[in-house]
């Protein structure tokens, strides 16, 4: 053998214990190249070695040298041969059907659905369930791809897949296809060498030992296959979950001819040990999946198949029936009932159902006839899976199984769970293997995994939740049903309790004779033949009740589900001779409604009311003979043709109350009008009549004429053009007459071609009469509306026309006209409503002038009489020339716009004006706002700039719900809403929760009655466009906004500003700050930091070139050539002219509070996120800003500080620049940075210098105790301050660093100074701590000291040895506070533990008052009162305790009955062995009788939110 021969050559050694542990086997394995010879085959060596030489490429013995390829072939062909065919639930010996006439592919997702998704998917039914997978089925997996390489670095295909599915979705089907598929070359090909099929339900029936080889039943040609490293073997293993025997983990065969257990064999498999390089794919139950994936080798992947797609039932209907015809209309029966059209989901539900309707075609009777109710489908899916799924449990086991699950279905139905944790779940439920109705899946809540678990649907609850109650004892189930009953027994408790209603309707189902019958021979339970006598009295109630009004479609379908002559003739009988008599609403799309209405109906002699939706005429004959009953009838038919119009008339009748007839989507001749028409005045009254015609002309409108002169009493009656191809041979697209207090004909035409040649292009036209018009008059009307050419001279009360192109002569279409009037209850008189728009005859005009055009749009509100001296025709030219023109600004155009301004000053009592711009040149924008002081009385304004958002706008006096006083002025974002003539807007606060396309966002408020225009406001607009223009922070942004704010502090009686910004610099900041100093008038600013979202690079790009197309047509226009640099102004647009791309609504910029997909972070250059200004009327001033974000970069320290100055008048100016500016530097800081400390404190020190500095309020991320020293020292070094306030910012994000959750110090007017602790969570005892001492003695507290023992409490069990020597730490320190004079404890239960706390306390000789207050639900016990009766005796101290207490001497109430009436809220008072008590009332708070004074402060324009301090000295604060 020549040595190049072994250059892949390797040995391995085995060491097997079989029967001594000295025997060993030696296997030598030669790779890569010939062995010419010898050739050795199992040789014995010497001693105990066994050598065994297997060389690729050496010559096989006679018998392995047959052809590989042929046993191949053969395994594949016996594999065809087995798994072609397949067994339906119901086949009789020697039945049988192709595998591919049956199997669809299921929907495979590759992800764990989230709770959420499962809730939506289990409640929603038939085209609602389906949609909610449109993703899902967008995103399904194909089986060809469960071994695809995963999308990543590693690019590794999965091991071991599992495929998980709830019972009767297919698994072992698609099992069976795959094997199937790859023995005919369909599927795994070159992937898969070769495929093997284990069912785990045979692998129970197994008990002895077998080898893999065996259970295989593998020929010698097969084992070696398998043994060959270099094949690729696919294992399906079927029903996991269905496996009975528990899997070791130890002593496991490592070699496929090793006997063993079955189980053992499966878990080698499984895991790996044996056959490691060969492939898995599982299939398995929910309630299995966990269990799998823990023991499952790796690489895995998971796929869940959730059964079929809506599109995969249809395609499981053609394939079951081989009639296309057949399969079409059996899809669309089932499709219209709702539950079972969800149900179709599962593929067993889908051959059930499809097998109910082949019986009916077999035996030749109609679809729709005899139909099986809802419930007994359901319940012969049950009994089909115990079938199937269930062989092992005896009928005793399975009759408790279906008891149990419907034990959980009802108590989930009553708390309206449909979701359930496994504590919930019932053992003996949780112990059955594979149990077919319940699914599982594991719900991720932060960093715990629950395990949940759901039935198939809520279908499936609500009917498990019915079952239940049949399956009880006789006298248990009378009673739980009269349970169920009584919850919904009037018209509150139904509405409360209507998830209920399915469940009943259930019952009504199983209550039937037949289902019934079938669970007797089923499970010999007899079920009780009373369950149906008391539904049956039930609904006789119910029906008395006249509940049937309300829920009439529910007690049908309870009828339809018994199916019992008599007893929905005695129900029916009822309900027809009730007060209300038999009233029915029919418009939904599910054809069981209509089949539960029309077999109930049948046994009814009168129906007082039918509201009838049919969608088709097979509808309406299914409802015939309940039409034949109805006294009052509304019909509506989605579709009638002429072929129907004699139908139509057969089954409406005569004699009734025709309250409404509505023929859709048809297209009636005027052969059938007439017929239809004529045969109405045989019903005792019409009131609306709407018909769907093939074209409106004069024969049609004179049939509707003529009936509507004969009509007595009021209706309307019209007619509507089927299609739009249609329309162009009509007279109009829409005629309607009625006359409900005025004689009204309307006239629509919804296409107006462009290529009319006339004035007018007349859209809609409603004229009022006084009086009838005659027939020739109305042929006029739509002879002059069909020529568009002029509005008919008659006399009339109220008009409306809108105008597609108005032009005036010898010229073109400058602009559509829209007039109307309303007579509105809200004013008094008729408004007018006049909007002029750009005229656009083709999507690209529109397209092309709303780029070019200035004027886009005026729209007017007037009263039309006043406004009758008004210069329309100047109004008119005017707006043309501005509508035609492209160019930006000139001297002409300036002049026009001044013009129309004129004009509308002269309209009086205008109410409304609205203009649309495509830009604003700066000193239009300026002539405006002399417009709005021009025009004092104009409720409201608005000018749109562009199609980015921008406005201009103004909103004032009574239009203003808030104060008819002010009037408010918008630059940016549209944040004023002045809803129509209604005389309101939405309450102020404009910014505070919108979304902003524009920054800045300007909202000013000023008083009413005052000239605030000067000439400074065109310098106002340009600095505001420059603002505008500034996407990246530069030194020009704080110089533009101080002009800006300049010209604000020129506007007489100011009140308000909002402003949103892009920046916000600590140099903005200070620059607010002094706005507000200087403006006399000014009391209140917000300013809030926003962000922007930027457009993809291709919108920008696209805008960018559009910009520049335009700016070139402009240059190129000669006409405006010459014009001068002082008209050359910038404008005020949503995209200004000095930037290269204007804006059209493609940037959003959004506040600080709202987050889009992800949080919007400060830049590292801004102060804040916001800020607040407030001024009282005794000119206190209030400063808040806040910081928000996550970022750490750009995280401040203090999340938001409050402070609260009073009037100063002394000559030292206080720098807020340098307080901004050190706010700014703490931003980004951690206690752990060096510089922390030295930047905290610089901030702090500002504060210890400004004078009135009356209130500071801080909220922090983390109130650790380093920060006690801090405050007290503040409130030390500055004594004017009255109250300082230290927060956690969010103390629901249970930060372990934090010590509390607030720190409170106030001081008083008598040179105390109180402190108040709140602990992070109130089951921490004391939750409350509060400390009053002398002022002088505040530098003394240790406060970090005291922060620390509160901290170490944070956790503790109260009754662990640890919480007893904290707590007893605590108070040996409360008792060395410094000269302490009161302290307050909010506790638990007073006990005799806490009495011996609070009696400790007397070597605190400095104390006058202690005050211990319970929790609201906690009790003070009688024995600790006693020991404090007979205990406390110090004279120079009172202890008050509040609480409840037990009344009732012998009742010894805990906090387990608090509530008891004897538990009283009382106060009681031990001084110097003296002992008070009197109750307090519910709520009422025990208050210090040293009440300080209080100071209340009161800011004017900012009721946001008022927050009561809870503690006994009463300050209000304004926030």
């Amino acid at each position: 053998m020549q040595m190049e021969q072994y250059d892949r050559e390797m040995c391995t050694i085995e060491e097997r214990s079989a029967q001594s542990t000295d025997h060993l086997k030696v296997t030598i394995v030669a790779q890569g190249g010939n062995v010419f010879s010898p050739i050795f085959h199992n040789v014995q060596g010497a001693g105990c070695m066994t050598l065994t030489q297997s060389v690729g490429g050496a010559n096989l013995s006679e018998c392995e040298a047959r052809d590989m390829t042929s046993v191949m072939t053969e395994y594949k062909e016996s594999v065809v041969s087995m798994y072609a065919y397949t067994r339906e639930y119901t086949s009789c010996p020697g039945e049988h059907v192709l595998l591919a006439d049956r199997y669809v592919d299921p929907l495979i997702i590759q992800r764990h659905r989230v709770k959420k998704e499962r809730e939506k998917e289990m409640c929603s039914k038939g085209k609602d369930f389906f949609n909610l997978r449109t993703y899902d089925t967008n995103q399904s997996t194909g089986i060809d791809d469960l071994f695809s390489q995963e999308d990543g670095p590693n690019n590794e295909c999965p091991k071991a897949v599992i495929l998980q599915g709830n019972s009767g979705n297919g698994k072992s089907f698609m099992a069976q296809k795959i094997i199937l598929d790859w023995a005919k070359g369909d599927l795994f090909a070159g992937i898969f060498d070769v495929v093997f099929h284990l069912r785990c339900s045979e692998l129970n029936a197994i008990s002895g030992d077998i080898s893999l080889v065996e259970l295989l039943n593998c020929s010698e040609e097969m084992t070696q296959i398998l043994k060959d490293k270099e094949k690729r073997v696919l294992f399906l293993v079927d029903g996991f979950d269905e496996l009975r025997r528990s899997l070791p983990e130890k002593a496991l065969p490592i070699r496929v001819d090793i006997q063993a257990k079955p189980a053992a064999i499966l878990s080698s498999l499984l895991r790996g040990i044996m056959l490691k390089e060969s492939f898995l794919l599982i299939t398995t139950r929910s309630t299995s999946t966990k269990k799998l994936g823990k023991l499952l080798k790796c690489p895995q992947r998971f796929t869940e198949i959730i059964g079929f797609s809506e599109k995969g039932v249809q395609e499981y209907f053609q394939k079951f029936f081989e009639d296309k015809d057949l399969s079409n209309q059996v899809h669309d029966q089932v499709k219209t009932n709702e539950a079972l059209y969800t149900a179709c989901f599962s593929p067993v539900m889908c051959w059930l159902i499809c097998n109910v309707f082949k019986q009916k075609h077999n035996m030749g009777t109609r679809m729709t006839s005899g139909l099986k109710s809802t419930t007994s489908i359901f319940i012969d899916f049950v009994f089909i899976l115990l079938e199937h799924h269930c062989q092992d449990l005896n009928q005793t086991e399975q009759f408790n199984m279906l008891k149990n699950l419907g034990q959980l279905a009802e108590e989930g139905m009553l708390k309206g769970k449909i979701l359930f944790e496994r504590q919930f779940v019932p053992e003996v439920i949780l112990n059955l293997v594979g149990l077919p109705f319940l699914c599982t899946f594991h719900h991720r809540e932060g960093t715990h995994v629950k395990e949940m678990f759901s039935f198939l649907h809520l279908s499936f609850q609500e009917f498990f939740a019915a079952l239940f109650y049949v399956l009880l004892d006789k006298a248990e189930a009378e009673t739980k049903i009269n349970q169920l009953l009584s919850s919904v027994s009037d018209l509150f408790k139904m509405s409360k309790n209507s998830h209920l209603l399915p469940v009943i309707q259930c019952l009504f189902g199983l209550s039937n004779k037949k289902v019934i019958n079938l669970i007797n021979e089923k499970h010999q339970h007899v079920v009780s033949r009373k369950i149906g006598s008391l539904l049956e009295k039930w609904m006789h109630t119910f029906v008395k009740n006249d509940m049937m009004t309300h829920f009439s479609s529910f007690t049908l379908h309870c009828l339809y589900e018994v199916n019992d002559k008599n007893v929905v003739m005695n129900i029916m009988k009822i309900w027809e001779t009730g007060r209300a008599g038999v009233n029915i609403l029919l418009s939904s799309s599910q054809m069981t409604d209509y089949r539960a209405a029309a077999y109930c109906l049948q046994f009814c002699r009168r129906i007082r009311s039918l509201y009838l939706c049919a969608s088709t005429m097979q509808t309406l004959k299914m409802m015939e003979t309940a039409l034949s009953k109805c006294y009052e009838l509304h019909l509506t038919v989605n579709y009638v043709s002429d072929d129907d119009a004699v139908y139509l008339i057969s089954a409406m009748g005569k004699g009734k109350h025709l309250q409404c007839l509505r023929l859709e989507d048809g297209s009636l001749s005027d052969h059938s009008v007439q017929m239809i028409m004529s045969t109405l005045p045989k019903q005792r009254s019409v009131v609306d009549v709407h018909l769907t015609v093939k074209a409106i002309n004069h024969n049609n409108t004179e049939i509707l004429m003529n009936f509507h002169k004969c009509l007595k009493a009021s209706g309307q009656f019209s007619l509507k053009v089927a299609t739009l191809k249609n329309q162009e041979e009509s007279l109009c697209s829409h005629f309607a007459i009625h006359n409900y207090n005025l004689y009204e004909i309307t006239i629509k035409h919804n296409v107006v071609e462009s290529s009319v040649k006339c004035g007018l292009a007349l859209v809609y036209l409603s004229v009022a009469f006084d009086s009838v018009i005659s027939h020739n008059d109305m042929k006029h009307l739509l002879r002059i509306s069909y020529n568009l050419k002029e509005i008919p001279s008659v006399g009339r009360h109220s008009i409306r026309f809108d105008v597609d192109s108005l032009r005036g002569i010898n010229e073109e279409d400058i602009c559509s006209l829209s007039l109307f009037t309303d007579d509105l209850v809200y004013v008094d008189g008729v408004i007018l409503h006049l909007k002029l728009k750009v005229h656009s005859s083709s999507l690209q005009d529109a397209y092309e002038t709303e780029f070019k055009a200035i004027l886009l749009q005026l729209s007017l509100t007037f009263p039309p009489m006043e406004g009758a001296t008004v210069n329309w025709e100047v109004l008119f030219k005017m707006s043309s020339h501005l509508m035609k023109s492209n160019q930006r600004t000139c001297f002409s155009l300036d002049k026009q716009m001044s013009t129309i301004f004129s004009v509308l000053q002269s309209v009086p009592s205008l109410t409304e004006v609205n203009l649309h711009l495509r830009s604003l040149p700066e000193n239009w924008a300026a002539e405006m706002i002399y417009f709005l002081q021009a025009c004092s009385s104009l409720p409201f304004f608005e000018l749109r700039v562009g199609n980015g958002g921008e406005t201009l706008g103004m909103i004032r006096g009574e239009a203003l719900r808030s104060s008819d006083k002010n009037s408010i002025l918008s630059f940016g974002c549209r944040h004023l809403d002045y809803h129509d003539y209604h005389g309101w807007i939405s309450p102020p606060g404009y910014m505070a929760g919108d979304v902003h396309s524009v920054l800045p966002c300007i909202t000013l408020t000023i008083t009413n009655n005052t000239d605030f225009f000067n000439n400074s406001w065109t310098t106002f607009f340009h600095h505001y466009n420059q603002l505008k223009a500034m996407t990246e922070l530069c030194p020009e942004y704080d110089q533009c906004l101080d002009g800006l704010l300049s010209v604000m502090n020129t506007i007489p009686a100011l009140k308000e500003v909002e402003l949103a910004l892009r920046f916000f610099t600590a140099h903005v900041a200070s620059s607010i700050l002094q706005l507000f100093q200087t403006s006399s008038s000014l009391c209140k600013i917000d300013v809030m930091l926003s962000r922007q979202i930027r457009r993809d690079r291709a919108d920008e790009q696209n805008a960018r070139e559009d910009w520049k197309s335009f700016q070139s047509d402009d240059e190129g226009d000669s006409v405006y050539s010459d014009i001068s640099d002082s008209n050359r102004s910038a404008e005020f647009s949503s995209g200004s002219y000095g930037t290269d791309v204007e804006d059209y609504g493609d940037t959003v910029y959004l506040p600080r509070q709202l987050s889009l997909n992800s949080e919007i972070e400060n830049n590292d250059l801004d102060l804040c996120s916001e800020l607040r200004v407030r001024k009282n009327a005794r000119n206190e001033c209030k400063l808040s800003l806040r910081c928000d974000g996550s970022n750490p970069d750009t995280k401040a320290v203090f999340a938001y500080i409050s402070v609260i100055v009073s009037e100063y008048s002394g000559d030292t100016e206080i720098k807020w620049g340098s307080f901004f500016q050190s706010y700014y530097e703490t931003k980004g800081l951690t206690e752990r940075n060096p510089y922390f400390a030295e930047k905290t404190d610089a901030l702090l020190s500002f504060l210890h210098v400004v004078p009135g500095l009356e209130e500071v309020e801080f909220g922090i991320h983390s109130l650790t105790e380093s920060w006690a020293p801090r405050i007290l020292f503040l409130c030390h070094a500055n004594p004017n301050i009255r109250r300082i306030r230290l927060l956690l910012e969010n103390a629901q994000q249970n930060d372990q660093d934090s010590a509390c959750s607030s720190l409170t110090i106030k001081r008083n007017f008598t040179d105390m100074v109180t402190l108040k602790i709140d602990m992070l969570s109130i089951t921490t005892i004391p939750s409350l701590i509060h400390l009053k001492l002398p002022c002088s003695e505040i530098s003394n507290l240790d406060g970090a000291g005291l922060l620390y023992r509160l901290k170490c409490l944070e956790g503790l069990n109260d009754t662990s040895q640890e919480y007893n020597m904290q707590l007893n730490e605590l108070i040996s320190f409360l008792r060395s506070v410094p000269n302490l004079q009161k302290l307050k404890l909010h506790i638990e239960n007073l006990t005799t533990i806490w009495v011996k706390r609070v009696l400790s306390l007397k070597t605190c000789h400095s104390l006058r008052k202690i005050f211990v207050t319970t929790l609201s639900d906690d009790m003070l016990m009688e024995e600790a009162i006693s020991e404090l009766k007979k205990n406390w005796t110090c004279q120079e101290c009172v202890v008050v305790i509040t609480g409840l207490r037990c009344s009732n001497p012998t009742a010894k109430c805990s906090k387990q009955n608090w509530h008891q009436e004897c538990n009283k809220n009382m106060k009681l008072s031990f001084c110097g062995g003296q002992y008070s008590e009197e109750p307090l009332m519910y709520g009422q708070r025990e208050t210090d009788s040293e009440s300080e004074e209080c100071k209340y402060y009161t800011f004017e324009c900012y009721p946001d939110v008022i927050e009561v301090d809870e503690e006994e000295d009463g300050d209000v604060f304004i926030i």
